[in-house]
């Protein structure tokens, strides 16, 4: 399952991920940003910068995937496989 969501993910731009979100009903990946406070304390979240903006993406019903983009790239933070993180 994580294979697909990677191979379709590579398959998208990023304009097309980020409209997948901006519907009332998201659809595909379900692009949608989130408060940095929802996210669990660590070192790890202290340590990214104050503008890094914070965004899930949906990889079946239950999992979802956490993280930022910079210029091209997703850097992948937290892996929510029961999407608690926004519950």
């Amino acid at each position: 399952m994580f294979w697909a969501f990677l191979t379709k993910l590579h398959d998208y731009t990023w304009q097309q991920i980020y409209d997948t979100g901006r519907k009332t009903d998201k659809t595909g990946f379900a692009y949608t940003k989130i408060p940095r406070d929802k996210y669990p304390d660590s070192n790890f979240k202290k340590s990214l910068d104050d503008q890094i903006e914070l965004f899930e993406l949906r990889v079946d019903n239950e999992k979802r995937v956490h993280g930022f983009r910079m210029k091209s790239i997703f850097y992948l933070c937290w892996l929510d496989r029961g999407h608690k993180i926004c519950t």
